[in-house]
């Protein structure tokens, strides 16, 4: 994946965000997992902004196995 670009990661992720299911939703009815959420789509805004790829694909990543273990 570290070869492939930003605008192709994007287009990945953004694919795979339609197709939350809902217990994600179900999950921001959680005070903690809301704000642990919010922190976590800061980060990955931040690392998109800031063009690092690898840091965006490593905060997403995590995010999905955050969201995976509630």
């Amino acid at each position: 994946m570290r070869s492939m670009s930003i605008r192709k990661r994007g287009e990945l992720m953004n694919g795979r965000l339609t197709h939350l299911d809902e217990s994600g939703a179900a999950q921001m009815l959680l005070p903690e997992r809301a704000k642990t959420a919010l922190a976590e789509h800061t980060e990955l805004f931040q690392a998109i902004e800031s063009r690092n790829a690898d840091l965006a694909e490593e905060t997403a990543r995590r995010h999905v196995r955050s969201a995976q273990e509630q």
